[in-house]
């Protein structure tokens, strides 16, 4: 290639070739440019991706420690609670005394003796318990039916229903706000004779033994249940 110039005729030789590869060399240049910018914004983007990993694993893993934390508080919080419950269960006497000689009436006295932690006991609950022998109705339609057996009072004695705050059935007795040291006098009879016994001697009243669970409640706990098994003593003498 040759070009004229005003100041005369130079010749500057040039490679057609040359510059083509020179071109294309730039051209591939740019390229490997443009393809190491998208590498590197892949490198950062997998790099970000393994940073927010990482910080996920760490989140939850601090989450179940802190969980677990919180299990071992609430578990260690529960048996605490379990031994204090245990530690202040109700302390009650139970007798069960004839009011006269000769009298088929008897009275249930149930005193709380302790512990003086608690000072006061918000409801003291009464039950009359079946003797546990285990009964199945009739199944040609003739007494006794479940109902009849349900109704029952299967023991020697009931409270007195109406009296000392006593249910109708005889079975349960509530009494409210009892202070450490008090005592309750609940009135007991013989049970009834079901309808299709016999005899009125149908329990040995005198012999066997009265079942009771008592309930007692305190607002700073859970309720306590405790099962007594009382013979008839003689006179009130027996009481301390």
């Amino acid at each position: 290639m040759v070009i004229f110039t005003s100041g005369g005729m130079g010749a500057v030789h040039g490679d057609s070739g040359h510059g083509s590869r020179t071109l294309a060399a730039l051209v591939r240049g740019q390229g490997d440019a443009v393809g190491a910018a998208e590498w590197l914004s892949a490198v950062a983007a997998a790099g970000s991706v393994v940073t927010a990993a990482g910080a996920w694993k760490v989140a939850a893993q601090a989450r179940d420690t802190a969980d677990q934390a919180a299990l071992t508080a609430a578990a260690a919080a529960q048996i605490e609670r379990d031994r204090l419950h245990h530690e202040f269960t109700p302390k009650f006497d139970v007798h069960l005394v004839r009011q006269n000689p000769g009298s088929p009436v008897a009275s249930l006295t149930i005193t709380w003796d302790g512990p003086s932690t608690l000072e006061r006991l918000t409801e003291v609950r009464v039950f009359v318990r079946d003797d546990g022998v285990h009964r199945t109705s009739s199944a040609t339609g003739v007494p006794p039916s479940a109902e009849e057996i349900a109704q029952t009072v299967w023991g020697p004695y009931r409270l007195r229903p109406g009296v000392s705050g006593a249910s109708s059935d005889g079975r349960t007795a509530t009494h409210r706000d009892l202070e450490l040291g008090g005592r309750l006098v609940l009135a007991m009879e013989p049970t009834l004779r079901p309808s299709w016994m016999r005899t009125d001697d149908w329990y040995q009243t005198g012999v066997a033994l009265v079942r009771l669970r008592i309930e007692a409640v305190h607002p700073a706990y859970r309720p306590w249940q405790q099962v007594f098994s009382v013979g008839l003593e003689p006179s009130w003498d027996a009481l301390p």
